[in-house]
């Protein structure tokens, strides 16, 4: 009996511990992507018109 009682523990145990390691990758996973959009969405000029979305279309109307 004990060693069935031991064995169930020791089996929620590492289900507990992989459940945490998933969801920790995930979150990760997701906050970094959230990240990378919002970085590539900022615009990188604060003089950036709307349309005017390419740098180089930008230099080239502005110099």
């Amino acid at each position: 009996m004990k060693g069935i009682v031991a064995f169930m523990l020791l089996l929620l145990g590492s289900l507990v511990i992989s459940t945490l390691v998933v969801m920790t990758a995930l979150y990760l996973f997701i906050s970094n992507t959230a990240l990378k959009l919002r970085w590539n969405n900022k615009p990188k000029d604060s003089k950036l018109r709307e349309g005017a979305v390419i740098e180089g279309e930008y230099e080239v109307k502005h110099k």
